[in-house]
């Protein structure tokens, strides 16, 4: 296996936070900032793989960027890996900064900046042959990004055996091992901004009623990364778990974020009703004021 570090690059903090928003900073920021993690595991890692970011930089998309693709990241810090692209990354040249009038010249302004490999899967990138047949792409420069691929199949023992077990791959996947290691980074990673009154952790002594609220807390909600795992623990069945029989745990959805579950592939997207809401709000305030 290889790591991919990803996204390259300053896609942490673009404009309004909104995802694919430009990152607009100056290049002294961005290299003391946005590139340094980038650097050190580059450098020190070394990482084999990194993916391009949808955002642009000054109006350069990163997968155009052949300043950051290639000049700071191969040549100033030596990075020999594969450059990848971000789903779909290469046809948003097109249809999304609107830099290139076609996805063919999409595909041509990447393998030059430096994008190794399309994902995902080939759509501008499918008509490269053609395009060095047509003398539009130079030869070597398509023969560059394959020798990287090549070179990482090497590394990883591909050649020798391509093939996974699957067996292995059920057994390891969601072990007990990995479960507790996950459980750990939870727990390191938990920033408590008020612990008012040191109300945590709950003496479950002094509480008969624990009431949680929200909309979120009734489901499990992984990110739309995760698909549908099919386990996992939601918020509000963590807690009735660890309370048992010490306490009654009530709940309230109160507000709805949107009128319809979470959805990663929904094209159209309902915000909660105000005027339902507004009234949703009172079964909360009702549980807040019971006695504990």
């Amino acid at each position: 296996m290889i790591s991919t570090a990803k996204h390259f690059a300053v896609h942490g903090q673009p404009e309004g936070g909104t995802n694919t928003a430009p990152g607009n900073y100056s290049e002294r920021v961005i290299r003391e900032y946005f590139l340094k993690p980038f650097e050190t595991v580059v450098k020190e890692g070394p990482v084999e793989s990194v993916m391009a970011s949808y955002n642009e930089i000054d109006g350069i998309p990163s997968h155009a960027n052949k300043h950051l693709l290639d000049d700071i990241l191969r040549h100033e810090w030596g990075f020999r890996g594969v450059v990848v692209s971000d789903y779909f990354g290469i046809t948003d040249l097109r249809n999304l900064h609107h830099v290139v009038a076609t996805d063919e010249e999409g595909g041509r302004v990447a393998l030059d900046a430096g994008v190794d490999i399309e994902l995902p899967f080939a759509a501008a990138y499918q008509s490269l042959v053609q395009q060095v047949k047509d003398g539009k792409v130079s030869e070597a420069m398509l023969d560059q990004a394959v020798a990287r691929v090549l070179r990482s199949k090497f590394i990883t023992g591909l050649f020798d055996d391509p093939y996974v077990d699957p067996a292995n791959a059920e057994k390891v996947t969601n072990n007990s091992a990995h479960q507790q290691l996950a459980l750990k980074a939870a727990r390191e990673a938990i920033t408590l901004l008020k612990n008012q009154n040191s109300v945590l952790p709950l003496n479950l002594a002094k509480y008969r009623h624990i009431a949680v609220m929200g909309p979120n807390a009734a489901d499990v909600h992984l990110g739309g990364y995760s698909n549908s795992p099919g386990r996992g623990v939601s918020v509000l069945q963590g807690i009735k778990n660890r309370v048992g029989a010490s306490a009654e745990v009530l709940y309230a959805e109160g507000c709805k974020i949107t009128e319809t579950l979470p959805d990663w592939d929904a094209d159209k997207v309902i915000l909660g009703d105000p005027a339902l809401n507004a009234s949703a709000f009172r079964r909360p305030l009702r549980l807040a004021r019971r006695p504990m």
